[in-house]
């Protein structure tokens, strides 16, 4: 009896510890970016979504428009006030880390539980997270809807049930439609899902999940088609990839693209180049003509028709993408970042990021092999969380050659939480060894750590 009251007293003073550490981050977080709630930077997408949020709530022009739903939905709520935006951005992000590091403390044992907990949060203090709470764009909110995805799969792995799926289910499509970029990486999901249960042995159950997942993705490719929001991306690659390239061109006119001089003299430029003219230009109209009846099909031939070509190419970009170093000139000049330099340094790596990238991925790989969840279910996060980081970055490094490192937050953010999450799981896997010497940390030893 004394033992167990041991046990419950020392749960109850972690507990406290953790309350009064999400209090001080809460209150230091909120103090730093309520200063500049009034002035909350905007940029010209800023526009579009509170063009978009002036529609109908339920209309085609508000569901299927040239942006995702979801921002604008938030915007319409909020009267498109943007200091309440940007304070319920920063309200919404402080809450999804706080849950985050709460279900990853507690998946961990012993001292790693309050030692995990601090870290997560203070990761959430950079600037390429925190600064964009005070942005009208889409970036806060997806990064909070992803770290609640990451902690509901947290909290589904370690028991099943329909109603933590339909709870993951939710934030899935609200997650796939604040970006469209989120609704690949849900179908990739349902891919790594049907994976598991043919080759690694997942519960059946999850086969539901998947099913579920890639209906989000569909959804949201469908309407992202019927409001020809690929169109703009398109062209930013079409002139400065494809119109630049002989090769491209070669292959782009077999694939039935009329290259006239009209066109080509757009080579270089973007979408909104020589005022609009790839959507205004009369003399254009063939190529307008084509692009809604084959251009997206022809380009995804394009990248299978140099596939390790294709392969290739974002590697050139992944230590700037994932760096982001000139990410302040998003922000107002109010916002001012709270980690010194050193501390960022520290939580968000800038150096040798590719061999940091292979280092994990091996780790990851060995995980898998190994079947490392069994002891404890979060390292199938971190390994979820590897897996998708090659596809992230192939999908955002094709899909348009504008704003790259912005599209690219949530390729760094996994990153970066993919090898904390390393470390740690390593720290507990030396800890538990440690603790039982000579034998294997087995799932029973797990649950009763637990």
């Amino acid at each position: 009896m004394q033992i167990n009251q041991k046990i419950e007293i020392k749960k109850m003073l972690i507990s406290i510890i953790l309350v009064i550490l999400f209090a001080v981050y809460a209150i230091l977080r909120w103090n730093n970016e309520s200063l500049a709630f009034e002035k909350a930077k905007q940029i010209s997408d800023t526009k579009a979504y509170i063009r978009i949020s002036g529609e109908p709530l339920l209309t085609r022009d508000f569901w299927t428009n040239a942006r995702p739903a979801i921002y604008p939905l938030i915007l319409k709520i909020l009267q498109a006030d943007l200091s309440s935006v940007s304070a319920f951005q920063s309200a919404f992000s402080i809450l999804a880390w706080f849950i985050l590091a709460s279900s990853v403390a507690y998946s961990l044992t012993g001292f790693l539980r309050w030692m995990s907990f601090g870290p997560i949060l203070v990761l959430s203090l950079d600037r390429h997270i925190a600064g964009w709470d005070v942005v009208i764009l889409t970036e806060s909110i997806s990064l909070s809807l992803m770290v609640l995805f990451i902690s509901g799969w947290i909290w589904l792995l370690k028991r099943w049930s329909v109603g933590k799926m339909i709870w993951l289910s939710l934030i899935a499509f609200l997650w796939a439609f604040s970006r469209d970029t989120n609704a690949w990486i849900i179908f990739f999901i349902a891919g790594l899902i049907s994976l598991a249960v043919i080759f690694w042995g997942a519960k059946r159950q999850f086969v539901s999940l998947a099913v579920v997942f890639f209906v989000i993705f569909v959804a949201s490719n469908l309407t992202a088609s019927l409001g020809s929001r690929w169109v703009f991306p398109f062209q930013n690659v079409l002139a400065q990839r494809i119109l630049t390239d002989q090769e491209a061109l070669s292959f782009f006119s077999n694939c039935g693209m009329p290259i006239t001089p009209e066109l080509l003299r757009l080579a270089g430029g973007n979408a909104a180049s020589e005022e609009r003219a790839f959507f205004l230009d009369p003399a254009l109209e063939p190529y307008r003509t084509w692009l809604y009846a084959h251009g997206k099909s022809c380009y995804i031939r394009w990248l299978f028709a140099s596939p390790l070509q294709s392969l290739y190419q974002p590697f050139t970009d992944f230590a700037p993408l994932i760096a982001f170093e000139n990410v302040n000139r998003f922000f107002p000049q109010r916002y001012e970042q709270i980690l010194p330099w050193y501390a960022e340094r520290l939580l968000y790596p800038k150096d040798a990021l590719l061999s940091l990238w292979v280092l994990i991925s091996i780790i990851a790989a060995i995980a898998l092999a190994q079947k490392t969840w069994q002891s404890n279910p979060l390292w199938m996060i971190f390994v979820g969380l590897c897996l998708l980081i090659y596809p992230h970055l192939f999908i955002v490094w094709h899909g348009d050659t504008l704003g790259t490192p912005r599209h690219a937050l949530g390729i760094s953010v996994e990153f970066m939480l993919s090898f904390w999450l390393c470390v740690l799981l390593s720290l507990e896997r030396v800890f538990l060894r440690l603790r039982v010497p000579n034998s294997v940390y087995s799932p029973e030893i797990w649950a009763r750590d637990k």
